[in-house]
Formats: C-alpha cells, sequence, structure tokens
C-alpha cells in the first residue's frame, strides 16, 4: 500500500488552512483593514481587494484570484468578465533609491532622484512625500494590479 488512508472526515473544500477564503466582499475588506501592508504577500491581497481583483488599466480579472476565493468567481461569472494574469508592481520601490547594481552612490542619488523626479512631475507629489518620509515600499498609494502584457510595458518604460 503506498498511501495511508485518512481516518478523519474528510474536510469541506473552505476549511483547507492554505490560503484563507472569503465568501462576501465585506469580508475581505473587512480583513484587509485590519491589517497593515508590511510585506508582499499582504501588499498584494490589499491592492486586489482595492481594485476589485482587476487590472487597474484593462479592467481584466486576476485568474489567480478566480481560483482561490470564491468572491472574485462569483463576480467574474455574473459579470462575464474576461480573466488574464495580472502583475503587482511599485511605482516608486526602494530599489529605487538603492539600486544594488549601481556601485557609485552619486550615480545612485541621480537615478533615484531622476525616479523621483518623473513621479513628481505626472502629479504624484504625494508619493513622493510619502517616499522621502520613510513610508514603506508596500504603501498602496505605491502599488498597481496591471494585465501582464502592460506590466511588461510599464516595466520597460514603453507607456
Amino acid at each position: 500500500r503506498t498511501f495511508r488512508s485518512s481516518k478523519g472526515p474528510i474536510p469541506r473544500p473552505y476549511d483547507y488552512p492554505s490560503h484563507r477564503v472569503f465568501d462576501t466582499q465585506e469580508d475581505l475588506v473587512s480583513s484587509c483593514l485590519d491589517m497593515y501592508a508590511n510585506d508582499y504577500e499582504s501588499a498584494k491581497e490589499q491592492a486586489s481587494v482595492r481594485d476589485g481583483f482587476r487590472c487597474m488599466v484593462s479592467k481584466y480579472f486576476d485568474a489567480s484570484s478566480f481560483h482561490h476565493s470564491p468572491y472574485p468567481k462569483r463576480t467574474v461569472l455574473v459579470s462575464k468578465g474576461t480573466m488574464a494574469s495580472t502583475q503587482y508592481c511599485h511605482i516608486m520601490s526602494e530599489a529605487s533609491a538603492e539600486d544594488n547594481n549601481l556601485y557609485d552612490p552619486a550615480q545612485r542619488q541621480r537615478h533615484a532622484t531622476s525616479g523621483l523626479t518623473i513621479v513628481s512631475s505626472l502629479g504624484l507629489t504625494d508619493l513622493v512625500s510619502n517616499f522621502y518620509a520613510g513610508g514603506t515600499t508596500h504603501d498602496l498609494s505605491s502599488i498597481l494590479i496591471l494585465w501582464r502584457e502592460l506590466y511588461q510595458s510599464f516595466d520597460g518604460l514603453e507607456f
């Protein structure tokens, strides 16, 4: 016999401890409001809830959220929305100020200054102020959820 059988009851699909499942949008929002985004996963979850599990630009639903939670699944099925792979990305990250590929501190400062100047010229002065004030990398004002193809264009500065 290769596998041992479990002697306990078979858990319901939503009782698996591997991920949290929310049945309603209210459950999701209240859960996200209770936590402070200080790591990648919690920031991504908060941004996904904020954007309704969609790309901010194309409005495509996030395919991975569709498979992991009943709320987005019901929303997609009711609205007959399009699903796609989405990507979480930062407008400004710590790497913007501390680029490890640049060994010269003066070059690092020029790089960060030019990035912050561009962001400021787009009218995102609050984001720049928070960045200088030591705001976290995972601040929701610095996070975008984009369709993977849009993310690649954004990341390559092809807009």
